[in-house]
């Protein structure tokens, strides 16, 4: 898929090279998600079934298949995640401050432009949205856009959120 980040850019250019802007939206789409599938830290085949719409079962809820808040974790037992878990750490108000964003936006946008809400961009486009008003406008400029993408793109493959790709990627929260 991807051997490296240098792939990701060259991918990247042939797809800004596409005349036809329609197709760019779904090839950048679809090249976010490979991306995402290569950097999960949850299980690879949750993070698949997550891109088709469908979902594991919670493992049975033994004590070693719950994650650090009590809540049930999913996993194949198969893949490289599972088999071998990466280390993590606590990100809930990382995850608080996203999620918000992503309600207080109206569930209208994309993934960069929470992350410019969150990391407070001093844009014309924030200031025309009035999201630079949003009580969550800024509360995110200790991290990275790096960070950021990270943090969304492991609640959307926790089932937090999900990506409407029908209407340009907007992020949508989840029951």
């Amino acid at each position: 898929l991807l051997y490296g980040a240098q792939d990701v850019v060259t991918a990247r250019r042939l797809i800004d090279n596409n005349g036809n802007p329609e197709q760019q939206r779904i090839e950048i789409h679809k090249l976010n998600a490979m991306v995402a599938l290569a950097e999960a830290v949850t299980c690879r085949r949750q993070v698949l079934l997550n891109y088709f719409g469908d979902s594991l079962p919670p493992t049975d809820g033994n004590a070693g298949d719950r994650n650090s808040t009590g809540s049930a974790r999913y996993h194949c037992g198969n893949c490289d995640i599972c088999l071998n878990p990466p280390e993590t750490f606590d990100a809930t108000v990382d995850a608080q401050k996203a999620l918000s964003c992503v309600y207080r936006v109206n569930q209208r946008f994309g993934i960069k432009h929470i992350i410019d809400v969150l990391r407070g961009a001093d844009t014309d486009r924030m200031r025309s949205l009035a999201h630079s008003g949003l009580s969550t406008y800024g509360i995110g400029s200790d991290k990275t856009e790096q960070e950021w993408t990270s943090i969304i793109r492991q609640l959307i493959h926790r089932g937090y959120l999900v990506q409407d790709i029908a209407n340009y990627s907007v992020l949508k929260l989840t029951p």
